[in-house]
């Protein structure tokens, strides 16, 4: 089976997931992974200049345009698509002919959880105009990604959960995998009552 990867992650957990998906799956069959950093990363501008940054959200859509066109031409047996680190869900999802099958690692969170909006009301109110407009950009583009994608893969049910209630759309839990030969019960010491955190410290994270 042709299987292409497509995804646009920062470094951390879910890349991870990504780079095992692809380690395991290259076992037994041809995986190409889709991928351009550089070209699907929204430019930084400051002050006056700042409004640019919409128009880099449409550079980025036509980027990943061309990419569901190279994706087409390799003729793939199925698309796996990560997130992307811009919308979320990767706008590659409206251009593919192929079938897809999206994993959901979590939502577009500074859009539809709580915790973030309070950040945007204490914002002035030239910078609420211009975060508005930004938001209502990614949140449609990721709301209709999740849409056009044949099949969601969760990582959780806590994940299955927020993509019913916020896309409306159903999806099957795939729990990222664990790699045996490094990971495996530890019997020589005997257990305590401990809560292992992972992750960056910081406020969202809790």
């Amino acid at each position: 089976m042709k299987i292409a990867i497509v995804h646009n992650l920062p470094e951390g957990g879910a890349k991870r997931v990504m780079m095992q998906h692809t380690r395991w799956l290259s076992k037994r069959h041809t995986v190409r992974i889709f991928h351009d950093e550089s070209s699907l990363t929204v430019r930084t501008y400051h002050g006056i200049f700042r409004p640019l940054e919409l128009v880099e959200y449409v550079r980025i859509l036509f980027q990943y345009k061309k990419m569901a066109e190279r994706i087409d031409m390799w003729k793939p047996d199925i698309v796996l698509v990560h997130p992307c680190k811009v919308f979320q869900a990767p706008a590659v999802l409206f251009f593919l002919h192929c079938p897809t099958v999206y994993y959901a690692h979590e939502t577009l969170r500074e859009v539809y959880e709580p915790f973030f909006s309070r950040y945007f009301f204490e914002l002035p109110k030239i910078k609420k105009v211009f975060e508005y407009v930004k938001r209502y950009i990614r949140a449609y583009v990721d709301m209709h990604a999740v849409r056009n994608a044949v099949q969601i893969y969760a990582n959780s049910k806590h994940t299955q959960s927020l993509v019913f209630h916020t896309y409306h759309r159903a999806s099957r839990v795939v729990y990222p995998g664990v790699d045996l030969a490094i990971f495996h019960p530890f019997t020589r010491t005997k257990k305590k009552r401990q809560l292992l955190f992972v992750g960056k410290k910081t406020s969202d994270n809790g």
